[in-house]
Parts: C-alpha cells; sequence; structure tokens
C-alpha cells in the first residue's frame, strides 16, 4: 500500500495576519483529513480508527495546530493514519486517553503508548509513526509494540546484533534522531567510539542504512578501536570507498603484500586503520573514479537569518557584525566544512530531501575576511536545533552560544544540546 499523502497550496501573499493564517491552516487542514477518508474509503477498518483518533487528538491536544511542513504535508495525519493503520492492535481505547500537549512527538508518543502498549518506552520511538507507509517503517513499528508490550529491544529482529550496552545507551539516546540514526550511534557508542565519532557516522550513508552490515561491523569496530587516529575529516571519503565496490585493502601476508577486496569481517585480517584511510585517499584521487559533481540547491527553511552589530569606537575594527546565515547549496556546505574542519559537506542529501537545515554563524570584523564560529543543524519536522559545532567540532564560545540562544528564542526553535 502507498501512502498518498496530500500536498497543500501556496498560501495567497498577503495573508500574514494571525487570523488568516489560522482560517488557512484550519481549510488545508480539513482538506487533507477528507483527501485521507476519501483514500480510505476502501479500508472501512482503518477510516473508522483514522476518524477516531482524529476527534479525540483534536479534542485533548494541540496536535493539530502543528503547521504543514515546507512541501505542504501535515505530519501529524500521516502518524494518525500510520497509527490507524494498526487499529487492530489496539489494547487500549483511543477514547480513555488523557491526552497531551506540546510538539507533535510527545503527543503522539503518549498516544501511541496509550493505544498499543503496555510499558513506557523511549520517547524516539514514536519517530517511527511518521512518515510515509514503507516497508522500512512498517518494520519499525512493529518494534515499537513489541518492545511496549515488553519485550527487550535486543531480543527485536534487528538489523544488527546488539549488546546490552548498545541497548542501554540506545534507550537512554536523544529524543531528535530516528530510530535507523539511534541504532547507528548505539552501535558506535557500545563499542567504544566517542560521541563525536558518532555524529561523524551519522552525517553518513551510516546513518539512513544498514544494508551490508556483516562488512560495517568490523569497519566501525576497526574504527572505535583506533578512534586516535582517524581525523573526523577523513571520515566521509572513507565511508563512501568502503560502500563502493572497488574497495580493495593491501594485506601484509608471510608470502607477501596482497591486495584483497572489502568484503565481510573474512577480508579484514590485518587491516589497519592508517592503511584503510590511505587507500580511501588515493581512490578519491583516481581518475577512474568519477564522482558526481553536481551542485545541489535546496528550498531555504521558514526561518529568517540573525544579524547583530556591535560598535566598538576608535579600535580596529571599528564594527563587528555576527550573521546567522542558512546554507543552501552543496558547494557552500563543502566551503564551510573546509573552514570548520568537521563533515558538514555530507548534509547535502539530507538538505536536499528536507530532513535537516545547516546554519553557520559567522563573525564579520571591519575589513577582514569573515569567520566561521558556529555550525548549526535545524531538525525542520521538530523545529529544534540538534547539533551545534564550534571549529574541529569542540564547544562553540560563550559569546557564539549566547548569540545562538537569541536566535531561536526569536525563531520559535527548540534547542535539544
Amino acid at each position: 500500500m502507498v501512502l498518498e499523502v496530500f500536498v497543500c497550496p501556496r498560501r495567497c501573499a498577503g495573508q500574514g495576519a494571525g487570523m488568516s493564517f489560522h482560517r488557512h491552516h484550519r481549510r488545508c487542514l480539513d482538506t487533507a483529513v477528507s483527501h485521507i477518508h476519501r483514500d480510505l474509503r476502501h479500508c472501512g477498518g482503518n477510516r473508522t480508527a483514522f476518524s477516531g483518533l482524529v476527534a479525540v487528538v483534536s479534542a485533548r491536544s494541540n496536535l493539530m495546530s502543528t503547521p504543514m511542513t515546507g512541501d505542504g504535508r501535515f505530519v501529524q495525519l500521516e502518524a494518525l493514519r500510520n497509527l490507524a493503520a494498526f487499529h487492530r492492535a489496539f489494547i487500549g481505547d483511543p477514547c480513555t486517553w488523557p491526552g497531551a500537549q506540546g510538539h507533535p512527538l510527545v503527543v503522539v508518543d503518549s498516544l501511541a503508548r496509550h493505544v498499543l502498549g503496555r510499558y513506557p518506552t523511549s520517547r524516539f520511538l514514536a519517530s517511527v509513526w511518521f512518515g510515509e507507509d514503507t516497508a522500512p517503517l512498517r518494520q519499525q513499528r512493529h518494534w515499537f509494540i513489541a518492545h511496549a508490550r515488553g519485550k527487550p529491544f535486543r531480543d527485536l529482529q534487528l538489523p544488527l546484533l546488539m549488546t546490552r550496552k548498545m541497548e542501554h545507551v540506545l534507550l537512554h539516546g536523544p529524543h531528535h534522531l530516528d530510530v535507523t540514526a539511534s541504532l547507528r550511534r548505539a552501535e558506535v557508542l557500545g563499542l567504544g567510539g566517542s560521541p563525536e565519532l558518532a555524529t561523524a557516522i551519522l552525517a553518513t550513508q551510516l546513518g539512513r542504512s544498514f544494508a551490508r552490515e556483516e562488512l560495517w561491523r568490523p569497519i566501525l569496530e576497526l574504527m572505535c578501536r583506533h578512534e586516535a587516529q582517524l581525523d573526523l575529516v577523513d571520515l566521509p571519503p572513507l565511508v563512501e570507498y568502503v560502500a563502493s565496490h572497488d574497495a580493495t585493502v593491501e594485506i601484509h601476508t608471510p608470502h607477501g603484500v596482497e591486495r584483497r577486496p572489502l568484503r565481510d569481517r573474512t577480508s579484514m585480517g590485518g587491516v589497519t586503520l592508517p592503511t584503510l584511510v590511505a587507500e580511501a585517499k588515493r581512490w578519491h584521487r583516481s581518475p577512474a573514479r568519477r564522482p558526481d559533481h553536481r551542485r545541489l540547491f535546496w528550498t531555504p527553511s521558514k526561518w529568517r537569518g540573525f544579524t547583530f552589530e556591535v560598535d566598538v569606537g576608535c579600535l580596529p575594527p571599528r564594527t563587528i557584525r555576527w550573521e546567522i546565515v542558512e546554507i543552501v547549496d552543496s558547494y557552500s556546505l563543502v566551503e564551510e566544512g573546509y573552514a570548520m574542519r568537521n563533515c558538514v559537506a555530507t548534509y547535502a542529501h539530507k538538505c536536499k530531501r528536507g530532513a535537516a537545515t545547516i546554519w553557520s554563524l559567522r563573525r564579520h570584523g571591519e575589513g577582514d575576511q569573515p569567520r566561521s564560529l558556529l555550525t548549526i543543524e535545524v531538525d525542520p519536522r521538530r523545529g529544534a536545533v540538534v547539533q551545534v559545532k564550534g571549529p574541529r567540532n569542540r564547544a562553540g564560545t560563550p559569546r557564539a552560544l549566547e548569540l545562538l540562544r537569541a536566535w531561536a528564542t526569536r525563531e520559535q526553535l527548540e534547542l535539544r544540546t
């Protein structure tokens, strides 16, 4: 079954007043609900369950006031429709739900645990109810139900072998990550890696997929065991190289040096991290490699930038200006990554598909080149600042963090760092 999502037409110019916006939001929401009712006309049980959930959350929460996304989708309706698809598994009556207020994740988490579970669950798990009706997400929704009914997470049919330590890290992790990213983060930390390494890994394709896990587990073990030998700037090209079908490495054996393809744990014997990084760099410089050099662009988010100027009198520079600017193309992400010595360049496709927006706090002195002080990730689905990094992934200065808080307050962004 393919989930059809209603896309709301663009708002008319001049409809900036609060009352006009509220009426427009209400009209679009009602239209989207009607579209879902129409799509479910041949699924009587799902349609009845969806109608009941809409009525309950409208009366007992602020969920329906969640604005549409930049591409005109209502994430709260997607979540209710996905929950309704599991109505046969309900063990709690939606009509007895006490209600909840706050962020959509908070409300959906409360509702899902009431109708489907017996035990408390970590809030990040509720993210499985958002999004389309795809096979991977359906599997994760079954994980939610099983875990909410008392089954240990490590005993579920997961795409990775999970230890007790990984399970502990997973269930006490941050709420803003989805389940795939949370699992990968728990794996890295459970193997002994640092939070900085985990964050850098999540920015690569490993934060979105568990394909070829028989290959990646030994690679991750190698990274975590010898993290001191790895510059995080080298991580994205290393991951790209290992993911390619060209990945080979030189192995020193008693019979000499052999070049062995990287396939799984059996091919990792004798491989060192510096050797692997060197192979990745050589592969990236190879003329046989045909990378995609297209410049990617994406639509700016709904949040505004920030400018703050200080006149320091006769001392040069006479005026200092701080700016928070949004990065909206892949080349600018690369420049930010070089300036800050971080892996933000790997976020291009994540930004392109609307799963993240990246901002840069920069200091301008009169006559000086602008200098980046913070790289900021905002999750547009949750309206939250989820990552803030200074140069080389260090913490920002007190002044920079103060300006970040002022901007987040003005734009009504939640700070989760």
